[in-house]
């Protein structure tokens, strides 16, 4: 099993997150914790770079696909860079159970930095988004 990599850093928009080696159930904390980091400094913006990322399971999609809700839940954006092929078939298996649409703020609530209109995926039959 190879670990997962992380490097974080501060951009003016918001935080970047680059991940490499292997995104799973086993290494997948330090991601939540990272993303729920990022989330709580309530940024405009979260870039998920998983163009070095080797390879992701369904929990690693998961944590992703949750981040991502609850990023547009709080009118932050969270922009994903695609991983290679290998990753992005996890993604593409998904299309069936999953809907996608885009989401627009409601009028009032725009004032924050990023509150601009997002790519949401919305989970059938999934309650709240939670990281944990």
């Amino acid at each position: 099993m190879t670990a997962l990599g992380l490097r974080r850093r501060r951009a003016p928009a918001g935080h970047i997150i680059a991940l490499s080696g292997e995104l799973n159930l086993d290494t997948r904390e330090s991601l939540i914790e990272a993303l729920e980091q990022a989330l709580d400094d309530d940024v405009g913006q979260i870039v998920l770079d998983l163009s070095a990322l080797a390879s992701i399971d369904g929990a690693g999609l998961d944590t992703i696909l949750t981040a991502h809700l609850r990023a547009s839940d709080e009118l932050t954006t969270m922009v994903i860079i695609p991983g290679p092929e290998t990753v992005q078939r996890v993604f593409d298996a998904i299309q069936g159970p999953f809907v996608y649409a885009l989401r627009y703020p409601r009028r009032g609530r725009s004032d924050r930095p990023g509150a601009h209109r997002t790519l949401q995926t919305v989970a059938r039959s999934h309650g709240p988004p939670r990281l944990r």
